[in-house]
């Protein structure tokens, strides 16, 4: 059997076009599970600030990722390291704080090393959140 040239570029786009398809795949950011966390963690740059939560209560991250908390309750919040003790900050990311987080405001902070973050709201102590770090 001879192919003809039309029907053989047909046959040659239809196969290169298979072999674009089956090489697809998701980007999961380099995080496992389908790009999200286990244990209910999120890849999540962001933590909203609401019902006095942190939602959500665990983002896990790269290395040099900066996490923005915003506050969307009625009333101050903070973001306050579980080992902070004067407000500074260390070179490996253990103690942060916020200071006063009023409704409608934001803070940031970058995670340059990879750990497990743990922290609560200086205000509501029973409010807390963790952020993971690859």
């Amino acid at each position: 059997m001879t192919l003809s040239p039309k029907n053989f570029a047909w046959l040659l786009v239809c196969f290169l076009g298979a072999g674009l398809f089956a090489g697809c795949k998701k980007n999961t950011g380099g995080y496992p599970n389908g790009g999200m966390a286990a244990k209910g963690g999120s890849n999540s740059d962001s933590v909203i600030i609401q019902n006095y939560a942190f939602s959500p209560a665990t983002v896990t991250i790269k290395a040099g990722t900066t996490v923005t908390w915003t506050n969307k309750d009625g009333v101050t919040h903070s973001v306050t390291a579980d080992d902070v003790d004067d407000g500074s900050f260390d070179a490996d990311d253990s103690s942060y704080y916020s200071g006063d987080i009023p409704n409608g405001s934001s803070y940031t902070h970058t995670f340059s090393y990879a750990g497990t973050y743990t922290y609560h709201c200086r205000f509501h102590t029973y409010m807390k959140g963790s952020v993971v770090v690859h």
